[in-house]
């Protein structure tokens, strides 16, 4: 089953982060939360955003490490699945084991990229980006 969450147009940083405290109590330890978007669409803004509600203060994109983890109130995980070429690299960086930590968050940008390796419960936040500040962010929730 899938439910929406959220479908807004945002313009601001603040009118985004609004949009995340509307959700923000769907994600819970053993939450995926993936991220979708074309490039600078706020992926890694949302990211910072919804780690700091859980005391983590310093994040970076993991776009070259391909994943980071953090620790705050619960354990974090965050990937970027831009830079994968194959599921298969998936194995490598324990992405499997990731997903099975019902004791952590996972954050995963660029999630379209493998959408067949992606949990079937899950939380979608797609951003589109419209004019100058614009942004259009849908998020849904797979049960």
């Amino acid at each position: 089953m899938t439910v929406v969450l959220v479908d807004e147009r945002v313009i601001s940083e603040e009118e985004t982060k609004t949009v995340i405290d509307i959700i923000f109590e769907y994600i819970i330890p053993g939450t995926c939360v993936t991220l979708n978007g074309e490039l600078g669409a706020g992926k890694t803004f949302i990211t910072k955003y919804i780690t700091s509600k859980f005391g983590i203060k310093q994040i970076s994109s993991p776009t070259f490490s391909l994943v980071n983890v953090y620790a705050g109130s619960c354990k974090f995980y965050h990937l970027d699945f831009y830079r994968i070429q194959l599921s298969e690299e998936l194995f490598d960086i324990g992405y499997f084991e990731m997903i099975g930590d019902a004791e952590s968050i996972i954050v995963i940008e660029w999630a379209n990229m493998f959408p067949e390796v992606l949990p079937l419960n899950r939380i979608d936040i797609s951003i589109e980006i419209g004019e100058d500040t614009e942004r259009f962010i849908k998020v849904l929730k797979y049960e």
